[in-house]
């Protein structure tokens, strides 16, 4: 009954889904529910840095971040969501294929690289000894 349903909402609830149901209207909800906690804005930016999210394209002061494949991933991780620690294992496991594996050495590269062409965006890639990268705006920096 509606009463029921607003005493539901009310008292804490979501949302209601009524029976019977269609399951192709419960995975939308579903999908609702992952937007929400993700936050509802495909983009995300640290600094003059903007990842675009549904475009799988970064913005650097405006300007579209032309990267190789590689840097790229790198990046991705490090910016979904950004002031999150990524293990040097996960960027490697990412960056590997099934019958080749990235040294230490390569995934340093990686990231000296993406270090330089970040230099003066108000993003920065830290190393965290011992856990691994986290990207994190400079909280002075305005884009």
């Amino acid at each position: 009954r509606t009463e029921e349903r607003i005493a539901g909402l009310d008292a804490g609830a979501d949302d209601y889904l009524g029976k019977p149901f269609d399951l192709a209207e419960v995975e939308a909800r579903l999908r609702a529910l992952v937007r929400r906690t993700q936050g509802t804005d495909d983009r995300t930016a640290a600094g003059a840095l903007v990842l675009d999210r549904r475009a799988r394209r970064f913005m650097l002061h405006g300007a579209l971040l032309e990267l190789p494949a590689r840097e790229f991933e790198v990046l991705w991780e490090l910016m979904t969501p950004p002031g999150h620690v990524v293990s040097k294992r996960t960027l490697s496991d990412k960056l590997s294929g099934f019958d080749d594996s990235l040294g230490d050495n390569a995934l340093e590269a990686f990231i000296s690289r993406l270090r330089k062409k970040l230099a003066g965006s108000g993003a920065s890639i830290r190393t965290l000894r011992g856990l691994g990268y986290m990207l994190e705006a400079d909280p002075l920096s305005v884009p």
